[in-house]
């Protein structure tokens, strides 16, 4: 059961009828075998997402719905306003416990995937902010769901045209002040019944105006309303702002200096949403003055903080009345405080989301081959808390990589592993430094800090001698190198909201995320981001950027968004005559080119593996040059020519052993006996996988284990093994559980399945068939 509706807003006054209309409507539509389609319109401000939140919670607390899932569709817009239908389809589906390696990555598939796990279940789905019906006809559920639209005018161009159209229009005089009176509750409403009436014409009806007056006539609880209203009148131009806009202004007024600059810089904050920690960043004033002027705000109406009083890592919005206010008040703001001073602050946010992104990804992969180190800590701008337990870990675990411990790889769909540098090992990183040398650079490693307020479970990365990048070509170390993965945060934990977070402390509440809910939560951010460095010519930030967002993209494949970030990296690179960032973006977006694609991943690659010819000879490069080798022998098999990606994992291999890389020798055996196996040369293959199993397991790496082994697996039962297979299907079905990873667990009862099919145990045939089944079932997968 998933219900994603926000608190309700109190008092919640009128629109019975259309309350009325809206359930009637949804119980006459249920059994007819599709979803009632119901679409609230009317001009911002009136109040349509919160009626929509208060039917979807009737219809929920009606008993005949399991799911309330609720989306912000401008959340999802591109810079020109079209709608990715298919990111929101992705999120409809890990909000209903899809898993995302299970997420289809054709639309028309993920579309389908959807339309399957909804008929399983009565879905109520409300949409904010829709235009027209054409962008939400492929989100109705199916079966006997509910979809509520909100927006400025009617979808009548919904396919089959919405069940029910909802008008929702201004308060009458007497809702809007039973709206005052239920929030200023002090008596002066009853004793200035005049003012009242004038503060209602004011606010003409709309919820959101009255709710910003009522708030700001409690926080001057010792002036009179004919004082305040004065004022008002005062500042106001009818004729040029609409009534919100008046309303804001007044309460704009009563900022103080750090909060009015605050509120400046919020509609430039790149993405849909902030957080308390990002807002500190774009401020640059620290924690405690960025909370202060986060309250300012919420007191005069300015910005709705509610859920960051609860949850500290709450993902915030502006309205857009809002946004667009603030940005106004920007623009016409004296330059000493307006674009020059907004400039500075988009750059250091742009450090500091630099450096939150490289921590997650560190937490999560622990030390791998990267083109950037770790950036300092920015002044002013304190670090996201993520939290690092592991599954089974006590209370005071806090398991960081370059410890004892270290962080697990990451879940992957096909992914380059340590041959390409993208899992712990004894890992190096590439660094731009000065020139086109390539220099040991000092990237430090990941520890609990030692400050006040840090929750058990949860770590900053701490950083020593941490550079900003340059722009040249350079290599520099990861230390901590051989820090075991095996406890680190469950791979794909995003699947699972809240998963892998820990409780804030010191009495605060809400959660610590884990390294990839944070991520998942704030791609978004990572999105705009990375466009707004490239568009500024801060071009070592977007690789970065671009590179610990390598991660993520393994346990989210990649949609256009994804896409669009690893061409900015390669073009910003590029640029900047970064020769290993150049090889680095072009093989990551190579690698997500060519499973749809594989003649545009073609160049890419070709001029990665040029570009690597280039690199000199220190241990460094050979290792970034044996990771293109990899990315090549991939893109090879993917096409279908087996014995060119076996010779390239063999030559990315000799490369590995040259420089004493052991992790990556173990990936590149994994990967030419796979190769050798689909070849037809068993013998061989079962040696290197033998002995690439042997390899992981001695050096405690859970999900290489997990991976070698089935492949192993698969080749013994090919010969008749299958006392010996099942013991390793065994221990890879286990690694899956531990990881949480569905996709792994149906191919593994899968393989089981079939093993003792052919071992003539039909009844445990069958009780995998059936467990993969109901896998298989509950994520929408074919």
């Amino acid at each position: 059961m998933t219900v994603e509706l926000p608190a309700a807003p109190r008092p919640f006054v009128d629109r019975d009828e259309e309350r009325a209309r809206a359930e009637r409507a949804a119980r006459e539509g249920a059994g007819s075998g599709r979803a009632v389609a119901l679409s609230l319109s009317g001009p911002p401000g009136v109040g349509k997402s919160a009626l929509a939140y208060r039917i979807g919670r009737a219809l929920h607390d009606s008993g005949g719905y399991t799911h309330v899932l609720t989306v912000d569709l401008d959340d999802y817009r591109g810079p020109d306003g079209w709608l990715d239908t298919g990111d929101v389809l992705t999120q409809l589906l890990e909000s209903l416990d899809v898993e995302p390696q299970s997420v289809k990555a054709a639309f028309a598939a993920r579309r389908r995937q959807y339309r399957a796990v909804t008929a399983r279940n009565r879905v109520v789905l409300v949409l904010d902010n829709a235009r027209y019906g054409s962008e939400v006809a492929d989100l109705l559920p199916a079966s006997d769901g509910v979809l509520i639209t909100t927006g400025h005018r009617p979808l009548h161009d919904l396919d089959g045209g919405a069940g029910l159209d909802l008008p929702v229009g201004p308060l009458d005089d007497a809702s809007a002040r039973q709206l005052l009176e239920g929030i200023v509750t002090d008596g002066r409403l009853a004793a200035e019944p005049e003012a009242v009436d004038a503060l209602v014409r004011l606010c003409e009806g709309s919820p959101s105006a009255l709710r910003i007056a009522a708030c700001t006539l409690r926080r001057h609880g010792l002036r009179p309303l004919t004082r305040l209203l004065g004022e008002v009148r005062g500042v106001l131009d009818e004729e040029v702002a609409p009534v919100v806009d008046r309303v804001l202004d007044v309460g704009y007024g009563e900022l103080s200096a750090s909060a009015g600059e605050l509120y400046r810089l919020l509609p430039f904050h790149p993405g849909p949403s902030f957080t308390r920690a990002s807002a500190a960043a774009l401020l640059g004033r620290g924690a405690d003055a960025c909370d202060s002027a986060l309250e300012e705000l919420h007191a005069q109406g300015l910005a709705d903080v509610r859920d960051a009083f609860r949850d500290p890592a709450a993902r915030l919005r502006l309205s857009y009345a809002r946004r667009a206010h603030a940005r106004r008040t920007a623009d016409s703001a004296p330059t000493a405080t307006g674009p020059h001073d907004r400039a500075a602050a988009l750059r250091r946010f742009l450090r500091w989301e630099t450096r939150q992104w490289q921590q997650a990804d560190l937490l999560l992969a622990g030390p791998r081959l990267r083109v950037h180190p770790l950036l300092p800590e920015e002044p002013g701008a304190p670090d996201v808390l993520l939290a690092t337990r592991a599954p089974g870990e006590g209370p005071g675990a806090a398991r960081v990589p370059g410890g004892d411990a270290g962080a697990a790889p990451a879940a992957g769909v096909d992914a380059p592993g340590a041959g390409a540098g993208d899992a712990p090992g004894a890992g190096a990183g590439v660094a731009p430094g000065a020139g086109a040398g390539v220099s040991p650079g000092a990237e430090a490693g990941a520890a609990p800090s030692a400050g006040a307020g840090v929750p058990p479970g949860a770590a900053r990365v701490s950083v020593g001698d941490a550079a900003a990048p340059g722009a040249g070509a350079g290599v520099a170390l990861d230390p901590g190198a051989g820090a075991s993965p095996g406890a680190g945060p469950v791979p794909g934990v995003a699947a699972e909201p809240g998963s892998g977070d820990v409780p804030a402390s010191g009495g605060r509440a809400g959660r610590v995320p884990s390294p990839s809910r944070w991520m998942y939560e704030d791609r978004h951010v990572l999105f705009a981001a990375v466009r707004l460095a490239h568009a500024v010519g801060e071009d070592a930030l977007c690789v970065a950027l671009c590179e610990a967002a390598w991660t993520y993209a393994q346990d989210h494949p990649p949609k256009a968004d994804l896409l669009d970030v690893f061409r900015l990296g390669r073009d910003s690179a590029l640029r900047a005559g970064d020769l290993p960032g150049a090889i680095r973006m072009r093989c990551q977006l190579a690698r997500w080119l060519w499973p749809s694609d594989p003649d545009a991943a073609e160049p890419e690659m070709a001029a990665a593996l040029a570009a690597a010819e280039l690199l000199p000879g220190d241990d460094d490069s050979v290792k970034l040059r044996a990771s293109a080798l990899e990315f090549r022998g991939m893109l090879d098999a993917r096409k279908g020519d087996l014995a060119s990606a076996a010779g390239r994992y063999a030559e990315s291999r000799t490369l590995q052993d040259s420089i004493g890389n052991d992790y990556g020798v173990l990936l590149q055996d994994y990967r030419l006996g796979q190769t050798l196996a689909e070849l037809g040369e068993v013998a061989a293959a079962e040696a290197l996988l033998t002995r690439a199993h042997a390899a992981a397991e001695a050096d405690g790496r859970d999900r290489i284990t997990a991976r070698t082994g089935f492949a192993l697996a698969h080749l013994l039962a090919g010969r008749g093994a299958l006392d010996e297979a099942r013991v390793l299907y065994g221990a890879s079905l286990d690694g899956a559980h531990r990881r949480g990873s569905d996709f792994d667990r149906a191919r593994v009862l899968d393989a089981l399945a079939a093993l003792e099919e052919r071992a003539g145990r039909p009844a445990e045939a069958a009780a995998h068939r059936t467990a993969s089944a109901a896998v298989r079932e509950r994520n929408g997968l074919e």
